[in-house]
């Protein structure tokens, strides 16, 4: 079975996955995000979350890597994300 990594530092992505049933390690990207502007929230969240995976399989390639990315969309427009 494949080793599964979790690129992300958020506990609530850690919980999901626990409940899951399978090991995972987590890997916290170094990646740069994309700025807010750069992209629609719905392309900015997606395109995040694939550099978060990317970056973290280039060090792990024989590894299933998920990345994931959270932004507030407010009338289209990428404003952020959650404090909490």
């Amino acid at each position: 079975m494949r080793k599964l990594i979790l690129a992300s530092a958020s506990p609530r992505r850690r919980e999901l996955l626990a409940g899951y049933g399978r090991d995972f390690s987590i890997e916290i990207s170094q990646t740069q995000e994309l700025p807010e502007h750069a992209l629609p929230p719905s392309q900015l969240a997606l395109a995040n979350a694939e550099l978060k995976a990317a970056d973290v399989s280039s060090r792990h390639p024989e590894a299933i890597v998920i990345g994931a990315d959270t932004t507030i969309d407010f009338e289209s427009e990428a404003i952020g994300k959650p404090a909490d």
